[in-house]
């Protein structure tokens, strides 16, 4: 998947993709932007109106107890009330390189995605 956004990105006129994560404490989102670069933006949403918008949705019918923990426990992450985040362990080396601010995709077709 990852091969081809970079391929898309590539070849098309606005060279950009938006990676969407729920990353509530500030060392979360700090390495998402050391691991894919860019700028990161969050929403300014408030608990109370991820709530209300939880409860006006006919489709979280029978989870909305569950859906509002969720939220509830992003916010206390998000206030520093509790902080879970831990940068996962690496499995393998990175496989991408980032020259001159472009992501280049390797010519050997056996690594299987960057390189």
């Amino acid at each position: 998947m990852l091969r081809s956004l970079a391929v898309a990105v590539t070849t098309c006129d606005g060279n950009h993709a938006w990676f969407i994560v729920s990353a509530p404490e500030p060392a979360e989102r700090d390495w998402w932007q050391r691991e894919l670069g860019g700028t990161v933006h969050v929403m300014d949403t408030d608990e109370a109106m991820c709530v209300a918008r939880i409860n006006a949705d006919h489709r979280s019918i029978g989870h909305r107890e569950r859906m509002t923990a969720r939220v509830a426990e992003w916010f206390a992450k998000a206030r520093g009330e509790v902080q879970t985040f831990q940068p996962p362990a690496r499995t393998a080396p990175p496989q991408a390189t980032f020259h001159s601010g472009l992501l280049e995709i390797s010519p050997n077709e056996s690594k299987p995605y960057f390189g």
